[in-house]
């Protein structure tokens, strides 16, 4: 596996290599979680070591059942919604082939 090449701002932080020694399993976790969340498997394993040491500071987001999502209030049904829609519209691709769906 290569290494991309990447332009850091030296002036404000010098930059160190810092090696560990891991598994072949840990390192494919590692690599599941960089491409889970769309970043380099360092920054990823950063937010996760400075969520740890800044006492989890992270608001986690309540897991709310359809029960519970119905009695919301109007306002609020929409903003959770429209949350979910966007979390999960990255999983998804929208194709323009000008074609609409047709029933024969």
């Amino acid at each position: 596996m290569k290494a991309a090449k990447q332009a850091h701002d030296n002036s404000l932080q010098k930059m160190v290599t810092f090696n560990i020694k891991i598994t072949p399993v840990e390192k494919q976790k590692i690599l599941t979680l960089a491409v889970a969340t769309g970043k380099p498997a360092s920054r990823a394993i950063m937010e996760l070591v400075n969520r740890e040491v800044g006492g989890g500071k992270t608001a986690a987001r309540p897991v709310l059942s359809v029960a519970d999502i119905a009695r919301l209030a109007t306002n609020d049904k929409k903003k959770v919604l429209k949350a979910h829609a966007a979390q999960a519209a990255r999983h998804f691709e929208v194709i323009e082939d000008g074609c609409d769906i047709m029933e024969f």
